[in-house]
């Protein structure tokens, strides 16, 4: 279910007790700030996402993050959207807004959990469950926010195909 709220994605991630790294940066000047204030990005070890705190500033963007050994998570400043860069310094859209950012976490982490829980084995109906998790994922990450998913070279996309292996 796809959280609506500040509210709803803290407490999806206290629900499943996950503890989240609230950054020391005093800023508090717009959504961006507050929600790395009050509700922090969450730290798990099984997953991509590496939040280091305090974010960077570098020329009207922030980095609040990493995916795996290369990629950097962004934030910019002027028109609050996140972006990813590979490797190779491209830069991938990831998300209209940083509430979208937070969405889609609590969206990868609930199928990643599904995932975990009902496909245990390595056979083709264990890998069919898995494809409709994972479409179940991508289909509510496109209503939350459809510009993410405009072609498949965006960072989700490349995430989804990244969880089916």
């Amino acid at each position: 279910m796809t959280p609506t709220s500040w509210q709803e994605i803290q407490k999806y991630w206290d629900s499943m007790e996950v503890k989240r790294q609230p950054s020391t940066n005093p800023r508090t000047e717009n959504d961006f700030y507050r929600a790395m204030g009050s509700i922090g990005l969450p730290v798990q070890e099984w997953w991509w996402f590496r939040f280091p705190d305090p974010p960077s500033d570098s020329n009207g963007r922030v980095q609040f993050g990493k995916v795996g050994r290369e990629w950097k998570l962004w934030w910019r400043e002027k028109d609050g959207t996140c972006l990813a860069e590979d490797g190779e310094h491209k830069e991938r859209f990831a998300n209209t807004s940083f509430f979208a950012f937070h969405q889609f976490l609590v969206l990868f982490d609930q199928g990643y959990r599904n995932i975990q829980r009902d496909c245990p084995g390595d056979s083709g109906a264990d890998w069919e469950k898995g494809d409709e998790i994972i479409e179940g994922m991508e289909s509510e990450m496109r209503t939350a926010d459809p510009k993410a998913f405009e072609n498949g070279e965006m960072f989700w996309p490349q995430m989804l195909v990244d969880i089916n292996g």
